[in-house]
């Protein structure tokens, strides 16, 4: 690419001077044979068409020089660290991708390395799926949803589900880490934080540790040998590559030289400090650990000045000398112990040929062991060429005889009439330069705008040519500059530069503005590789690369691919459910826990309970659920029943201390009970324990759509309140059941109805049903509907590989079908999704406008950002966002999101303000009030 290729003579020929020249005289014979007769070299139009045949040579020219110069460029423009392309668009990031598979996540973490201390972090992974790892319970009768198996009553049949994706990570520290592991946990949390396949999540990691294996051995030198030291050392070295082989580790070079291409060397994540083409051998951390010895006796044989094994065993093994197994799971094999060798110039003994037992010194080994060489994979870019001026133009009227004037100011009439004959010409071959020049920005992966075209003024500043045409300079300049910008242009060519990478630019299905939908997918082209390699990963707190390939998809978003997107305004938003559960709880806290103390802290942000000085909080996790119950009700004195505060949020733990932190502001229920939580643990009535119910199915008010047009002859089309969000779980052929809250004129009778649902329309909101087989109740008059409800009967895992996408209905067209855009967005976004990962789209209304609705696109965003600025540990903001996408609803004696608290006086100056003109969201967030929405001005 880089090197000047010897030019066709096809092409040599058609653009050497000469020819051009003789070409255009022949052109002349055909075509003015009749006028232009004197071809001299006298004749005016012959010396024009020597310098334009000259210009448009020296520009033919000029594209054959080698392809990396016409991309660099100028030197000010040059970039440290890239070369012609940006250095993530080399193979180390094009070819490879994110850890997708047990084996890439194992090459990833084998590649963790301390540059401090200059060693890897693990000699060796294992990456488990578990598939009881997080349980929980779907009562069907109360429904609810809770840790531990609910008791059925009236025959329901509790439903057991277990959250899919969940894994446990096994790690065998290399020998500078079981020293200090500090640096090894922090990188390998970052890591795990980085790299969390969408849908999948290592919910723990067991730290493998470490059992002795002995090998007791007498070998028999050779005659002569002297160096003893470089012996043991090559044992050392050989006994820990047939015991627990490293990873093999090459750099690129190294692989090209073994034949294989990039393609074959890239595969997996990226790896920095060398490839490793084949992992070490996977070793089952969940089993006992067994070594066979049989092998090693032949590894010790080739090492140059051993004569032979004179005996060998594992002197740890009474019943057998050859295999070694370990006690216990969650083990690795560790040779010769901590302080390895020390314990092999004890274990192996070298015996000369004269029979005399060698000793040596465990520092002379050190000293002689092979300092581990670390590869290091730098970034491949393809270096910068020469940077060439090919822009520059020298005018035509320049180089002609000075007899025609064209050299001399003030100029002619005559010779103002020339030069403005020659400015098209001029400015066609001027414009050809310029383009020429624009290659590196034409063919980039970072781009702006859409000029496209070569435009520059053929003339320098205040040369003769530029002060010949000053009068109307400027209007040409402008009209030149407005027909370098081409958008259809732009787009065709990013489209091209798109197909690089096996895509395409998005089609225009939304209103999108031109700028922005440019701008996304210019964002899209410059993060392509980045935004490939990480497709499949997410980070919850985060704009994900997934989202930014739904964006482009789409073409909308540019807020998206900023170097600090706004949560709070986002276009849309993508939640993975799995990241809206609770923490599963430890069994330890089942039973009730009676705690002697319970007092505010002292900033009076939280509830600090003390437990009993023989409770272990060790297993109470920062953001597990538990229940507090006041015995006897609110006033214990009256003999009432048991008051309970539901789905409290652990904030803070401190096993040493015995104490845990009950946020108020992620807990509204303390603030509003706190002197009486305080009075019954005074009187000893007060208990925690396990959160019992942490989830309940939203109960939806029947209603029924205004239009019943369409309706089938048994059935009816129902509407959700606007004060609920849409059921976005439910599916076509799903049961609902509606059940009598009050049913009028009805006593001491269950009253229910099950119907089938026959179409879901998510947009408008309703959905259409009709009685089941075998019904006879017929529904609830329209006059009497608000006395009844409805709940899905067809509870299913809501939790794995699920991810909903919020979307603002201000997002649609105003012209067209909306469904036909739906669709086409449902399969944009599955198409970035793994084909394993269920999307459900969320259709919000741009604004609330009635004090009724709280379920507004700006709503959720605010509820979204408040969930983030908590670092997406449970809150109150996580319930907020399980019930707006219809997953369920905060167990509460109150009714809504929560528990919703009446502003005190100061609440309401904090969001109003002193003069009442201010509106503080954040704040309603923060403290859970009660609020009418601001769009909303009564009658």
């Amino acid at each position: 690419m880089s090197d000047s290729v010897s030019l066709l003579s096809v092409v040599r020929d058609s653009i050497y001077f000469d020819n051009l020249l003789s070409r255009a005289k022949d052109a002349i014979a055909t075509y003015a044979a009749q006028t232009w007769t004197d071809k001299g070299e006298h004749d005016p139009g012959i010396t024009f068409l020597e310098g334009f045949s000259y210009s448009v040579s020296d520009l033919a020219y000029r594209n054959t020089l080698p392809l990396t110069d016409l991309l660099t460029p100028p030197v000010e423009n040059q970039i440290v660290g890239d070369g012609v392309f940006p250095a993530d668009f080399g193979p180390q990031m094009a070819l490879t991708s994110g850890p997708v598979t047990p084996d890439d996540y194992r090459r990833a973490l084998l590649d963790l390395y301390d540059t401090e201390g200059q060693y890897f972090y693990f000699r060796n992974v294992q990456l488990v799926c578990e598939t009881d790892d997080y349980t929980y319970w779907y009562d069907t009768y109360a429904t609810q949803f809770s840790f531990q198996k609910p008791t059925p009553i009236d025959g329901s049949t509790p439903m057991e589900f277990e959250l899919r994706g969940n894994y446990t990570l096994y790690v065998e520290p290399s020998r500078d880490t079981q020293a200090n592991n500090t640096a090894a946990q922090a990188a390998l949390d970052a890591f795990l934080t980085d790299n969390r396949n969408i849908g999948e999540s290592v919910s723990q990691v067991v730290w493998t540790k470490p059992q002795m294996i002995n090998p007791v051995a007498l070998i028999e030198l050779d005659d002569n040998v002297q160096d003893f030291v470089s012996i043991y050392a090559a044992i050392y070295e050989a006994t820990g590559e047939f015991i627990s082989p490293k990873a093999a580790r090459y750099t690129t070079e190294a692989c090209e030289e073994q034949g294989l291409r990039s393609e074959d060397i890239c595969v997996g994540p990226y790896l920095q400090y060398g490839w490793i083409p084949e992992l070490p051998t996977e070793v089952d951390y969940t089993q006992q650990v067994s070594v066979n010895l049989g092998g090693l006796a032949k590894v010790w044989l080739a090492i140059d000045g051993i004569k032979s094994i004179v005996s060998l065993r594992e002197h740890a093994n009474a019943d057998n000398v050859w295999t070694w197994t370990s006690k216990a799971n969650q083990t690795y094999v560790q040779l010769w112990g901590s302080d390895p060798l020390s314990v092999l110039v004890n274990s192996v003994q070298l015996v000369t040929a004269g029979g005399v037992y060698v000793s040596v010194s465990p520092d002379d080994i050190q000293a002689n062991l092979s300092p581990e060489t670390i590869v290091t994979n730098s970034a491949v870019v393809l270096p910068y060429g020469q940077s060439r001026n090919v822009a520059q133009y020298h005018p035509v009227s320049d180089k002609i005889p000075p007899c025609y004037g064209l050299q001399q100011f003030p100029a002619s009439a005559a010779e103002s009439q020339l030069y403005q004959y020659l400015l098209p010409f001029e400015q066609a071959i001027a414009n050809g330069c310029q383009q020429l020049s624009m290659l590196p920005q034409l063919l980039s992966f970072t781009r702006n705008g859409y000029t496209v075209w070569g435009a520059q003024w053929p003339y320098a500043t205040d040369s003769i040519g530029d002060r010949v045409h000053a009068t109307y300079s400027d209007s040409l300049i402008n009209q030149i500059k407005n027909n370098s910008a081409d958008y259809n242009q732009e787009l065709a060519i990013l489209n091209y530069l798109l197909g690089y990478f096996g895509t395409q630019r998005a089609s225009r299905m939304l209103d999108t503005s031109t700028d922005e939908f440019l701008a996304v997918e210019h964002d899209y082209l410059a993060e392509i590789t980045t935004l490939a390699y990480n497709r499949a990963n997410i980070r919850v707190d985060q704009v994900s690369s997934l989202q930014k390939r739904i964006a482009a998809r789409l073409g909308f978003g540019e807020g998206l691919f900023a170097d600090k997107a706004d949560m709070g305004n986002l276009p849309f938003y993508l939640v993975e459910h799995r990241a809206l559960l609770p923490e599963q709880p430890s069994s330890d806290y089942d039973a009730p826990s009676y705690p002697t103390s319970a007092a505010l802290s002292a900033d009076g942000q939280s509830l600090v309970i003390t437990a009993a000085s023989s409770q272990d909080l060790s297993n109470l996790l920062v953001g597990q659920l538990i229940d507090m119950v006041l015995v006897g009700g609110l006033s214990p004195d009256n003999g009432d029943d048991d008051f309970t505060l539901q789905a409290l949020i652990v904030d803070q733990v401190d096993a040493g201390a015995k104490t845990f932190n009950l946020d108020i502001q992620n807990n509204p229920q303390i603030g509003m009970y706190t002197d009486q939580i305080i009075a019954a643990q005074s009187a000893g009535k007060l208990y925690w324990q396990n959160c019992q119910v942490w989830l309940h199915e939203i109960e939806y008010p029947l209603q029924y759509a205004s239009d019943q047009t369409g309706a089938p002859s048994d059935g009816k089309i129902l509407t959700v309140p606007a004060s609920f969000p849409f059921p976005a779980l439910v599916r076509q052929g799903d049961t609902l059941l509606i059940n009598a809250i009050h049913p009028p004129g009805i006593t001491n009778t269950v009253w229910s109805l099950k119907v089938v649902v026959q179409g879901i329309d998510d947009i408008a909101g309703t959905l259409t049903v009709a009685k089941a087989g075998g019904e006879t109740n017929d529904f609830p008059d329209e006059a009497d509907e608000t006395n009844y409800y409805w709940i899905d009967q067809n509870t299913v895992d809501r939790f794995s590989f699920i991810v909903s996408l919020v979307l603002n209905k201000a997002t649609l067209p105003t012209s067209g079908d909306p469904y036909t855009t739906e669709l086409w967005i449902k399969q944009c976004v599955q198409a970035e999704l793994p084909a394993h990962v269920s999307i459900v789209i969320h259709w919000l209304d741009d604004k609330s406008t009635t004090p009724s609705n709280y379920f507004s696109f700006q709503s959720f965003a605010q509820s979204y950002a408040s969930w983030q600025d908590a670092e997406t540990a449970p809150s109150t903001s996580t319930y907020q966002l399980l019930w707006m996408l219809s997953l369920g609803r905060l167990p509460s004696r109150l009714i809504g999101i929560g528990a919703m608290i009446v502003a005190t006086q100061g609440q309401q100056t904090d969001v109003i303000g002193s003069s009442g003109d201010e509106w503080n969201v954040s704040v309603i967030v923060e403290d859970n009030l009660f609020f009418v929405p601001k769009e909303y001005t009564p009658s």
